[in-house]
């Protein structure tokens, strides 16, 4: 195996830590709330917000 390959696993198995996976779906939530949001009737008497506190985050439904 070469330098190049044995780097990249390390490279790879690294990003599969639990912090960086966190963030990732962390990422992936908010990206899905906006779109959520964006498909809502207009005047809608409600809305999807994410909160973050801290080294969490909460989804959140809110309604008039």
């Amino acid at each position: 195996m070469n330098d190049k390959a044995e780097k990249d696993w390390v490279t790879a198995r690294s990003l599969c830590s639990l912090p960086n996976v966190f963030k990732e779906l962390r990422l992936q939530i908010q990206e899905d709330v906006k779109t959520r949001n964006a498909l809502r009737p207009k005047n809608s008497p409600y809305e999807f917000t994410v909160t973050e506190d801290g080294d969490g985050f909460t989804v959140r439904l809110a309604g008039c």
